[in-house]
């Protein structure tokens, strides 16, 4: 091997990404009734179940190892084992704790790797992700109005002097991060740190750069055009993005086929109590508002 050769396999080791970890825990619970049978990320868009187009998109990006954080209904998950040679790291916190319990549990899987952290929620119409990254950085959108999203203050070189809470205009976070081996190891630190602190329930993970950022010397933003980005908070967000009459929900199906309707047709679903381990809801339908229905072990009764 020649020196050029040589400096070439070298940095191509240092700035190659080793993994990337996929948060899948959430219930999903604005998106009811979808996720009353399947986690919010197995949701069909546009004919792709979300996780696997994202795991598709990492994979394409010359990554192969991936760890999936799970919770509820873990079970769904255990055909992406073979079907993507994908791990499955549970989390048996997540109905009580938030993303930062995630980022704890997984940690022994990717110590002094460099990785990418991400949510399984998200619909890229692009891939984001590379196989070789230089620097720590958030992926970022930029909100031209006030919103309620992480705001990063930047820099030069689009370096983060500093993260505030609900604001705007400014470049805001997307839930895909990445780290280096030597920043991954402060970034671990501080996930002990917090998690093992009183009151740090509801944290998600990226309070450890909120709170810590100093500690990471620099880290960026990688700015995203803003119309490749899609999330979906609630079913009616889903449907402005994108109509189906299979959107992966086996109760949906049920409940459409019984009544001779389209799945894009239920509307309003609510749980007694907001009791999601209650098994029945009601709901109405487009254009008959005024016909409410009760869902139960798959029965369906017209109140």
């Amino acid at each position: 091997m020649n020196k050029i050769d040589w400096y070439k396999n070298k940095l191509n080791n240092k700035y190659k990404v080793d993994c990337a970890v996929i948060l899948a825990c959430g219930m999903g619970k604005r998106l009811f009734p979808l996720t009353f049978d399947i986690p919010k990320c197995m949701i069909k868009v546009k004919g792709e179940v979300l996780i696997e187009r994202q795991i598709e998109q990492i994979k394409k990006a010359g990554i192969n190892e991936i760890i999936i954080v799970v919770g509820y209904l873990k079970e769904k998950f255990e055909y992406l084992k073979s079907k993507y040679n994908v791990k499955l790291v549970y989390n048996e916190e997540y109905s009580k704790k938030n993303t930062l319990s995630s980022l704890y549990k997984v940690m022994p899987h990717i110590l002094n790797k460099s990785f990418y952290i991400t949510v399984a929620d998200i619909y890229l119409d692009e891939n984001v992700f590379n196989e070789y990254e230089f620097d720590s950085h958030f992926k970022s959108v930029y909100i031209d109005h006030e919103h309620d999203e992480w705001k990063c203050i930047t820099g030069d070189e689009d370096e983060i002097l500093k993260i505030e809470r609900h604001s705007g205009p400014s470049y805001s976070m997307v839930g895909i991060a990445f780290f280096t081996n030597e920043k991954s190891k402060i970034l671990f630190k501080h996930c002990e740190e917090l998690y093992n602190k009183e009151g740090t329930e509801n944290f998600y993970w990226e309070e450890i750069i909120y709170l810590y950022l100093n500690d990471f010397y620099k880290y960026y933003i990688y700015e995203l055009p803003k119309n490749i980005f899609h999330e979906f908070d609630t079913f009616e967000e889903l449907k402005e993005f994108f109509i189906s009459d299979d959107y992966g929900s086996k109760t949906l199906y049920d409940i459409a086929k019984k009544l001779n309707v389209k799945q894009y047709e239920i509307e309003n679903a609510h749980i007694e109590n907001n009791d999601f381990n209650n098994k029945s809801f009601t709901f109405t339908l487009k254009n008959k508002k005024d016909e409410i229905y009760y869902y139960k072990n798959g029965n369906i009764i017209k109140l």
